[in-house]
């Protein structure tokens, strides 16, 4: 079990650099259906949502992300966050994006109607 300071809360990382500003997340992409200016939207968005809030937790990250897509994009995105995770999902074609921020996986997704 971890000591009580370390204990997994599902917060984001809150990585600082030498010189105390919050560093961004390393960002790795796993899967991309959607076209490159959507993901770098997403990835943008992402990184901007963990500095202003660098103590959300998966499910306050996740509900931002389907939010700020649904308004952006229309209806209906999903966003699942998480450390790990399994699922199977139906999406609509070209609407799709994995990717790795830090220890944190995200899948961004627009459900088939």
């Amino acid at each position: 079990m971890a000591p009580p300071d370390k204990a997994d809360d599902g917060a984001a990382p809150q990585q600082t650099g030498d010189d105390g500003e919050l560093k961004m997340p390393k960002i790795t992409v796993l899967r991309l259906e959607v076209s490159t200016a959507m993901k770098d939207e997403a990835v943008t968005h992402f990184a901007e949502y963990l500095q202003a809030n660098p103590n959300a937790i998966e499910k306050d990250i996740s509900t931002d992300m389907k939010k700020y897509f649904d308004q952006r994009h229309g209806p209906t995105w999903q966003c699942i966050v998480g450390k790990a995770f399994g699922c199977s999902v139906a999406y609509d074609t070209q609407f799709l994006l994995f990717f790795r921020a830090d220890q944190h996986y995200v899948l961004l997704f627009k459900s088939a109607e």
